[in-house]
């Protein structure tokens, strides 16, 4: 056991999944059996090594992926028995899986449920047939909304539906009509995230090939912000880049993340953050399985403009935005100006003009602090 202090947020990576998606960029595998109760084994291990018992109680754990729900709820169990077992749960802890449509049954809902999972975010994607034939999805739209339904009737109510946006030649009636059907659902929680052609991903190397175009960006725009009127006249709170959600249901988890919050993640490729040091973990299984608590690659943020912008970097995702006092008057007056932030109680927020080219801004005003004496 080592000294590390328990950060009150965890990430748990199942990396499995049935088949890779065209637009994934993740490291996921299809596992065997066997690799799977290996992995779980080795999941485990690591959270009894790096865990000091008892230090405090856990905000959030967030089972990420891959597919999470490939794994059988005993298996969960599993790991969620070893985290408790060396610290508390805070009573208010939200606990998080993400779920594949195709792998869902209102018994699978009522085992977690009862093992304390409390937020459910359903990898929906599209609505619409002919998109979820793109994205490499093997359920069509009314599938999907039948699995959602699943979740509900099982007594799941804090769900989270995961979309794609900007797919190629998708229309702003198709995003309209999907997310319509999304809103008469009734999720407490919507994602929504612009499509990204990723180096390592097959929609990428149809681009290069030119058999998939990507949209332009007034295109992307204007997807984007009729997205936002619809989903905020639909009572949702806009509040980060592609999050939406009902008052008093956002994810906890992504929210302590983004305010800087300490974290710590567990299995191949997890990142964690503890004492402004950002750590990722060994990326394959194969060298997981063979040493799950060594070979971290550490970038510790050392400089106080290092700290700014890894602060930067996280807040300006969100609407309460971040001080000002950290930057030039000039860039400030820069960045206003061209209607990318708004100025409210010494804060810089975002615009929605903003949010679509936040790396411009981050590099703005990273490129323009203000050097303490």
């Amino acid at each position: 056991m080592n000294s590390e202090q328990l950060p009150s947020n965890l990430y748990i990576h199942i990396p499995f999944c049935e088949k890779k998606c065209p637009y994934c960029s993740f490291y996921t595998k299809k596992g065997t059996p066997l690799e799977i109760n290996k992995y779980i084994d080795s999941l485990c291990y690591e959270i009894k090594n790096r865990l000091t018992p008892g230090l405090t109680c856990i905000e959030t754990i967030y089972f990420g992926g891959g597919s999470p729900n490939i794994l059988t709820p005993r298996q969960l169990k599993k790991i969620c028995t070893s985290i408790i077992e060396l610290s508390p749960l805070s009573p208010t802890a939200e606990i998080t899986i993400e779920l594949h449509p195709f792998l869902i049954t209102q018994k699978y809902i009522e085992d977690l449920l009862a093992i304390g999972f409390t937020r459910f975010s359903i990898g929906v994607e599209s609505l619409d047939d002919s998109e979820l034939t793109l994205l490499g999805r093997n359920y069509s739209g009314q599938k999907a909304i039948d699995a959602i339904n699943t979740v509900k009737k099982a007594g799941a109510n804090n769900i989270n539906l995961d979309f794609i946006i900007a797919l190629p030649e998708q229309s702003k009636k198709s995003l309209n009509e999907t997310i319509s059907k999304a809103i008469e659902l009734k999720p407490q929680h919507l994602s929504c995230y612009i499509l990204i052609f990723k180096e390592n991903s097959a929609f990428y190397q149809q681009k290069e090939k030119g058999i998939l175009t990507e949209l332009d960006e007034k295109t992307i725009k204007n997807l984007y912000y009729s997205l936002h009127d619809q989903l905020e006249e639909a009572g949702y709170l806009h509040y980060e880049i592609a999050n939406w959600a009902k008052k008093g249901f956002q994810c906890k988890h992504n929210y302590n993340f983004w305010n800087g919050h300490e974290y710590l993640g567990f299995g191949p490729s997890a990142a964690s953050f503890i004492n402004d040091t950002h750590q990722t973990n060994v990326s394959t299984i194969k060298q997981y399985l063979t040493s799950p608590c060594s070979n971290y690659e550490k970038y510790p943020c050392k400089t106080s403009s290092q700290k700014i912008i890894s602060k930067i970097i996280r807040q300006t995702r969100l609407t309460n935005g971040i001080e000002t006092t950290q930057f030039s008057s000039k860039i400030l007056k820069k960045l206003k100006e061209e209607n990318l932030i708004l100025i409210n109680k010494k804060k810089a927020i975002s615009t929605l003009k903003g949010w679509l080219v936040n790396d411009y801004v981050v590099q703005q005003l990273s490129n323009n602090m203000v050097k303490k004496k």
